[in-house]
């Protein structure tokens, strides 16, 4: 299949599974599900969006992913003032809460740590991630979690678009609606959007767009239709200026629950499409490169630093992917700390080190711990 971006070719890698090819050979096959059935993060040398940043080549290593123990865990947060916690696979996993992590939280506080809390899941806006946090036991106030949905509207904040007199048109479920409403950012589309039927040829030449559309926001909707790609799509070629901005491109979700499937006897998790199968769906039909707004993207790290004050040398970056958390935290200078409760296995981890350090590769954590409660020496 041909792709027609940079955006577009590096997409389809990121949400490709294969198997490791020669550091020297990019590998460029079609997905495959991993034997776990989660799509594998792909570790080896191709073209990434923060390929070129010599900031990461010059770490060399990139991180020695030393091994934590309980023990030892406290003295890895002695300089760090702030701790940035992904959520998904770090504080809980599907429905379930990571044993001690609400200890773990209230370890860190006592000692003075300010924590943030910024997920790529933008299923719920601010407030709603608050009563997601208080079902699992977690104590976390709205103004320390920054999910995805809060960053594609703060990125159109800083962007000053409400000055523009344009609206957005949302291709997004209720938690990005929710953070346009918060910010003031007119839009249309959403959950309850009834977008016309786009279903033939002759239906789409007579389409007739809203020409005082400015940005397409896409984020996760499960309600995802043809006719909101053609529609999303007609206003990204069409209307002058009109910007591409996403919440994030992950591309699957591990639900945390097994399963078996019928043809194999061995458990699996059970893998769910997430934001990026959207986005690339109107991307590659455009041709457009997103501003990604969430983690994975260069807008949400200095956004970051200013709002809260951070100092990154004091500042450590805790979450269980490779292509977003530990690219983040390493491209900010960031102590980068993986724990294997999320969806970067070791042995995937073994094999990013294979090629780390090389131009286009991922990077790799400081430290590898069991479980987020190592940071307060939790079993």
């Amino acid at each position: 299949m041909l792709m027609h971006s940079r955006f577009a070719q590096t997409f389809a890698h990121r949400g490709a599974s294969s198997k490791m090819m020669p550091p020297s050979v990019p590998s460029s096959r079609p997905a495959v599900p991993a034997s776990n059935g989660v799509s594998k993060p792909d570790v080896s040398v191709r073209s990434y969006p923060h390929a070129g940043n010599q900031a990461l080549v010059d770490r060399k290593a990139i991180g020695k992913a030393e091994f934590i123990r309980p023990e030892d865990g406290k003295a890895v947060m002695d300089d760090i003032d702030c701790i940035i916690f992904d959520c998904d696979g770090v504080l809980w996993r599907g429905f379930n809460t990571i044993p001690n992590s609400p200890e773990t939280l209230k370890d860190l506080r006592a000692r003075g740590k300010k924590l943030l809390f910024v997920t790529n899941n933008a299923g719920k806006s601010r407030k709603g991630y608050v009563k997601r946090f208080t079902s699992v036991g977690l104590d976390v106030s709205p103004d320390e979690i920054v999910p995805a949905s809060f960053a594609a509207a703060a990125y159109l904040d800083s962007i000053n678009f409400k000055a523009t007199g344009k609206k957005a048109l949302c291709i997004a479920n209720s938690g990005t609606e929710e953070e346009l409403q918060e910010h003031g950012i007119p839009y249309i589309g959403g959950e309850k959007w009834r977008e016309p039927l786009l279903d033939s040829a002759d239906k789409i030449k007579d389409l007739v767009i809203d020409e005082n559309i400015g940005a397409v926001v896409v984020g996760f909707d499960g309600l995802l239709s043809y006719s909101r790609i053609v529609y999303a799509s007609c206003c990204l070629r069409e209307l002058p200026g009109c910007l591409f901005v996403v919440t994030n491109v992950d591309p699957n979700d591990n639900l945390g629950q097994p399963t078996k499937a019928p043809f194999n006897q061995q458990p699996l998790r059970r893998m769910m499409p997430v934001t990026g199968t959207m986005v690339q769906s109107i991307a590659h039909p455009t041709g457009k490169q997103p501003v990604i707004a969430g983690k994975g993207g260069s807008w949400l790290f200095p956004y970051l630093m200013a709002k809260y004050n951070l100092n990154p040398q004091r500042t450590a970056m805790v979450g269980d992917r490779l292509d977003t958390d530990i690219v983040l935290g390493a491209e900010g200078g960031l102590k980068t700390i993986m724990p294997l409760t999320g969806v970067t296995t070791l042995e995937e981890l073994e094999d990013a080190k294979k090629v780390a350090g090389q131009p286009g590769a991922l990077p790799i954590p400081d430290y590898v711990i069991n479980t987020v409660a190592t940071l307060a020496g939790l079993p």
